[in-house]
C-alpha cells in the first residue's frame, strides 16, 4: 500500500494526463484532481473520526472508500486507453469532437484524487494506532514516505519518456540519501 500511493501518481498525472488533456487543458484537470483531494480528507476524516465505531470498522468503511474510487478510476481509465487512437490530446477549446474525452478523463482524475487523499490519511492514521509516539511513531513515517518516495520513482521510471535519465538520478538520489543517513551509531553508509 506504501509503495502504491508513489507508483500510481506519475501514471495518472503524466502519462493519462499528457495522453489526452493539452497543456492548458490539464491545467484546469489538475484543479479538479487537487480539489477532490481536498474532499476525499473531509471523507476520510469523517470515517476515521466516528467515535461510535471500532478501529477496524472506520478501516473497513475508509479502505472501501478507497478501493471503490481508485477501481472507478482505474476503469474509465482503462476503457479510454482501449478506445485510445494515439492522435492529439484532448482540449476543451479545440473545437474537436473531444468533449467526451475531457469529461470522462476529468471523472477518473477526480475519482483518483478523491482516493490518493484517502489513502493517505488512512496511512497516516494507521500509523498513529500502531505506533502512538516516540521514536517508533518517527521512524513508521520516515519508513512509509521512504517507500512512497520509491513508488514514485518508479512510477517515473516507468512513464514512457527518458527512462535512463530517471534511473540514474534514483540512484544518485538514494546514495546520497544513505551517505546522509548514516548507520545507529553515526556512521556513514553511503558512497557508492
Amino acid at each position: 500500500l506504501y509503495l502504491y500511493v508513489g507508483l500510481n501518481q506519475p501514471y495518472q498525472v503524466v502519462t493519462f494526463g499528457n495522453r489526452f488533456f493539452t497543456p492548458s487543458t490539464l491545467g484546469l484537470i489538475f484543479v479538479v484532481f487537487y480539489g477532490a483531494e481536498l474532499l476525499g480528507a473531509w471523507a476520510v476524516a469523517r470515517v476515521v473520526g466516528d467515535a461510535t465505531r471500532s478501529a477496524r470498522k472506520r478501516a473497513t468503511r475508509g479502505y472501501w472508500q478507497f478501493l471503490v474510487t481508485t477501481t472507478a478510476g482505474y476503469g474509465i481509465a482503462l476503457a479510454m486507453e482501449a478506445s485510445h487512437d494515439g492522435g492529439a490530446a484532448a482540449t476543451i477549446d479545440s473545437g474537436r469532437a473531444t468533449f467526451g474525452n475531457v469529461f470522462f478523463g476529468g471523472l477518473a482524475m477526480l475519482l483518483w484524487g478523491f482516493s490518493d487523499s484517502v489513502v493517505q490519511a488512512l496511512s497516516y492514521w494507521q500509523m498513529k494506532i500502531w505506533f502512538p509516539e516516540g521514536r517508533e511513531s518517527s521512524r513508521a513515517v520516515g519508513f512509509y514516505k521512504l517507500v512512497s518516495s520509491a513508488g514514485w520513482c518508479a512510477g517515473f521510471a516507468l512513464a514512457p519518456f527518458n527512462h535512463a535519465l530517471i534511473v540514474f538520478g534514483g540512484v544518485e538520489g538514494l546514495d546520497l540519501l544513505l551517505a546522509e543517513l548514516g548507520d545507529e551509531e553515526g556512521h556513514r553508509v553511503g558512497g557508492l
